[in-house]
């Protein structure tokens, strides 16, 4: 189980990477699109960046895994940390926003997000990555797994679950 989730998360990387190309960041964009993913990512990189270590933590060890040679993954892994920072997610943010809204509707989404209640809903989303939102999921999966465990298993749990 674990190591499909690690396979599809590289699946997901190779993606996004797949994305920030140079061969791919050629794709037209609105100017509509850059602004919405300007607007989204100001507020939400915070949260996003913070994860990416972890995104990336094993892509390495799951390529390789999967059948890529050490050095292909080495190099691959590499290149996937370049490409993912703030400009290379927003330029593959833009180009999906581009490609599936058209102009109307693009124009819409940036009145939105620039209004008072996008600029809320934005800060919603970024505080939706952070503990305050997992917090009642840890609190529920803690009382579940400490039903199923013994003294010692429910101690090692500690530090995750006061």
């Amino acid at each position: 189980m674990r190591s499909k989730l690690r396979l599809e998360l590289s699946i997901f990387l190779l993606s996004a990477l797949c994305l920030v190309h140079p061969a791919v960041r050629s794709q037209n964009v609105t100017f509509e699109s850059v602004k919405i993913a300007e607007t989204a990512l100001n507020t939400t990189w915070p949260a996003l960046e913070s994860l990416l270590p972890v995104l990336l933590a094993n892509l390495e060890k799951d390529l390789k895994s999967g059948g890529a040679t050490e050095t292909a993954a080495k190099i691959f892994t590499i290149e996937m940390k370049k490409a993912m920072n703030k400009d290379g997610v927003a330029r593959a943010y833009a180009q999906t926003v581009a490609a599936k809204l058209n102009t109307q509707e693009q124009r819409d989404v940036f009145t939105f997000l620039t209004s008072n209640a996008g600029q809320k809903y934005l800060a919603l989303s970024s505080q939706s990555a952070g503990m305050e939102f997992i917090a009642p999921m840890v609190k529920q999966a803690c009382a579940a797994s400490s039903a199923q465990l013994g003294f010692f298993d429910r101690g090692s749990m500690n530090r995750v679950c006061q």
